[in-house]
């Protein structure tokens, strides 16, 4: 009888270890490409009308990216929150956003690729045909997944974890889309957001309790 666990074991690793792999990623710019634009008028940041320094590095060509204004503005408002000590309970949320979203949970560029390329070649082997079980395909697939992830990855992320991850793979036939689910699953940046996304709610609400009168009006 022939054990369908181990077939596939042997499978995925296959797939996952092939020196001859044609990695696809990353696939040419669409629309999950960041767009670049002017800054624009800031409700966090120093913007035109707004009584905060602008510190020296700030003015730049109105020409230039998009990105070189908002670092700008980025720096004269932490500089101007270090400079109040103000315990501004929005203000502090914002800068929690600005800090995860800045270092990526503490994941570097090489931890992020080797993830990614894994989660590619095993999306690959989900979409190919199979016989047998197909829990025992979840399983394997995530055994061999696990097996590959960066040590530091690997340490915090239990194989029971990515068997849901493996099945949404299973389901998602775009290989893009599949990957950056994966990955952001897997580094746990789903989570980190909610949680960044429901204290900036929370934050919100608190400081504006007269938000709900005000929309029951309209």
């Amino acid at each position: 009888m022939v054990d369908f666990k181990k077939t596939f074991v042997g499978y995925f690793h296959e797939q996952v270890k092939n020196p001859h792999f044609d990695s696809q990623l990353p696939p040419p710019p669409k629309d999950d490409a960041l767009r670049p634009s002017r800054a624009p008028r800031g409700t966090r940041t120093p913007s035109a009308g707004l009584a905060i320094r602008i510190p020296s590095h700030d003015p730049l060509p109105t020409e230039g990216p998009g990105w070189t204004r908002r670092a700008g503005r980025l720096i004269a408002a932490l500089e101007d929150a270090l400079a109040r000590q103000e315990q501004d309970p929005s203000l502090i949320a914002a800068i929690e956003r600005a800090w995860f979203a800045y270092e990526m949970g503490g994941a570097s560029d090489a931890e992020i690729a080797k993830t990614a390329h894994v989660c590619e070649r095993a999306h690959g082997a989900l979409q190919g045909k199979m016989s047998g079980p197909i829990v025992d395909a979840y399983l394997a697939c995530a055994h061999v997944i696990h097996a590959g992830l960066p040590t530091k990855i690997r340490r915090r992320v239990a194989e029971s974890e990515l068997l849901e991850i493996v099945k949404e793979m299973r389901r998602t036939v775009d290989p893009w889309q599949a990957v950056v689910m994966a990955t952001s699953r897997i580094l746990d940046w789903d989570v980190h957001w909610r949680e960044h996304a429901a204290h900036a709610i929370r934050t919100a609400l608190e400081s504006d309790p007269d938000a709900s009168r005000d929309s029951a009006r309209r």
